[in-house]
């Protein structure tokens, strides 16, 4: 649902991948909001699909860039090496292991690595949609979120201030190594005052500027597995969560849209009953409870077309 003051107020959304919760939690639907709108009124929904729409002006009419090199058999492996920071209530004891002595550095490195690991796992099959299109999407190493580190009850849970946390823990870019930062959060994150909020990307195409190449995202939820879902025979619903909420992000920071999303068409309906899942819709869906794992059509050749123009080989 749409207040639409002006053209101008009605282009300010913010990217993120909202979830359809069960009954008794809140809904993650998404629609667009006027951002100067009181998001505290009742029946506010919000699609917040790019905090300034997109990174640079170039995407709003459309898509930076696109290849089909996917569909015509042309295309050459990308790697997309995305960072991981990792924002848990574990962060701080793992930070505080490294005294300063070899011991306590390996300590440190240890608990380190074996919370990656876990996040992995989580994530297992997040790079899947990119692999269809040639794209290797690798987690490429882990760090701790400062901010999380210095304080744990203090930390913030607003979506965009979590990514703007990330981003000058870099010196205000992603680091020369990576492609992308992904913040993996335990946090209930929020946005506009609202929770109904499962992950955001700090704008379409961020790939391409190394200032933009944020996103953070849950991989936990107090009603959801964040792997397994909830199973109701014979289907499954919300399966992979966390996995779907971080190639959904980077899809976003990729240059994929809401707008460019499929649904009931035989990709989709194929990956669900594959996955014995519930799953309409394409990985761009706008709610992660009528998400599979595919891109759609248009959002592959997006996504494809930016992987060739910013990703590192």
């Amino acid at each position: 649902m749409t207040r639409t003051r002006s053209f101008a107020t009605a282009l300010v959304t913010l990217a993120i991948a909202l979830l359809a919760l069960p009954s008794g939690a809140s809904p993650r639907t998404v629609a667009a909001v006027d951002a100067s709108a009181d998001p505290g009124v009742a029946g506010a929904i919000l699609d917040l699909e790019a905090q300034q729409v997109d990174c640079d002006g170039a995407q709003l009419t459309g898509p930076d860039s696109t290849s089909v090199a996917h569909v015509t058999g042309e295309a050459e492996s990308i790697t997309l090496e995305v960072l991981l920071v990792l924002d848990t209530v574990d962060v701080p004891g793992i930070a505080a292991l490294d005294d300063g002595t070899d011991a306590g550095r390996a300590a440190h490195i240890a608990a380190g690595d074996a919370l990656f690991a876990d996040v992995v796992v989580l994530l297992e099959v997040a790079p899947q949609p990119y692999a269809e299109l040639g794209i290797d999407l690798v987690w490429a190493g882990w760090d701790l979120l400062d901010a999380t580190v210095a304080d744990l009850a203090g930390r913030t849970t607003e979506s965009q201030e979590i990514i703007d946390l990330a981003r000058g823990q870099y010196g205000g870019v992603r680091p020369d190594a990576v492609d992308i930062v992904y913040v993996a959060t335990d946090a209930d994150i929020q946005a506009l005052g609202q929770t109904a909020v499962a992950g955001q990307a700090d704008c379409i195409g961020g790939v391409g500027n190394p200032e933009n190449a944020f996103a953070v995202g849950e991989i936990g939820d107090a009603l959801v597995d964040p792997k397994g879902g909830i199973p109701i025979s014979p289907v499954t619903f919300y399966r992979d969560f966390a996995a779907k909420v971080a190639a959904h992000e980077i899809g976003h920071l990729m240059g994929g849209h809401h707008h460019y999303q499929e649904c009931a068409t035989p990709g989709p309906v194929t990956s669900a009953v594959a996955r014995a899942e519930i799953g309409a819709c394409t990985l761009m869906s706008n709610a992660v409870d009528f998400q599979t794992l595919p891109f759609g059509t248009l959002n592959g050749v997006v996504v494809r077309g930016h992987a060739e123009a910013y990703a590192d080989r």
